[in-house]
């Protein structure tokens, strides 16, 4: 019987916060979509030989409509735990690490070792089997939970992204677009992504409608969207310029 993991705290983690804050829906909702989409991902995602997941073809539209959940696409990849190719494609970071076989193994064996952990903590004194020696109770009595350090939400502010976020028309998914920003390598001076910017957001295409087609601040950084080159129009002639009429009475 197919199974995948899913964490018993994950309601409150900062990433399906996040989910349901962008996609206008509660947690339990955010929950559910998200496990019908790790449900397809575990039968048709394929592992490169990395610790990361592939399918081709598929687009953020198409996995939108799979959903039934509008935004949803745009919203995992403002999180980081997918990313598109342009075209069609979709990767799943660290798929290896939590969805696949040896994952599984690995998840089914720490099951049950924490069953057994609390099978132990409830043996009383006054029940314990006669065959349970002193020294042995004593190590169990010692047994402490494993630590998890406590999660944080935030991430230090890097003085060039605080720059170019203050200059970004679209103030949306900010941690996200730090985490995006912190994975670019080579990048241009800051001066330079200002500069494009400027021209960028003087564009036609995102000034019509409202700046309805602005993309994501974290969509913009991890597909280089600086590099894009802003097209400029011609100003359309008027076919009757330099022609003098004169009106006869």
């Amino acid at each position: 019987m197919a199974w995948i993991k899913m964490r018993t705290d994950l309601i409150g983690d900062p990433r399906v916060i996040q989910l349901s804050s962008q996609l206008r829906l509660d947690e339990v909702t955010v929950i559910g979509h998200l496990y019908a989409f790790w449900a397809w991902a575990d039968s048709h995602i394929v592992a490169d030989g990395s610790s990361d997941g592939h399918a081709i073809g598929v687009t953020p539209e198409w996995l939108d409509a799979h959903l039934r959940c509008p935004g949803f696409s745009q919203a995992m990849i403002d999180v980081e735990w997918v990313t598109f190719k342009s075209g069609g494609g979709i990767t799943i970071p660290d798929f290896d690490v939590h969805m696949s076989e040896s994952a599984k193994t690995r998840g089914l064996a720490s099951e049950r070792k924490r069953r057994q952990r609390a099978g132990v903590t409830q043996v009383s004194r006054k029940s314990c089997d006669k065959s349970v020696t002193r020294g042995d109770k004593i190590r169990e009595d010692n047994i402490k939970p494993p630590y998890n350090p406590p999660r944080t939400g935030g991430v230090n502010v890097p003085a060039a992204f605080a720059e170019w976020w203050a200059a970004y028309p679209k103030k949306v998914g900010k941690q996200a677009a730090i985490r995006a920003w912190r994975r670019i390598k080579g990048k241009p001076p800051i001066t330079a992504m200002l500069e494009k910017l400027a021209e960028q957001i003087e564009s036609e295409e995102w000034t019509k409608e409202g700046g309805k087609y602005i993309l994501n601040p974290t969509t913009y950084l991890s597909q280089g969207r600086w590099e894009d080159e802003v097209p400029t129009y011609a100003k359309p002639t008027n076919p009757y310029e330099g022609i003098k009429w004169e009106t006869t009475i």
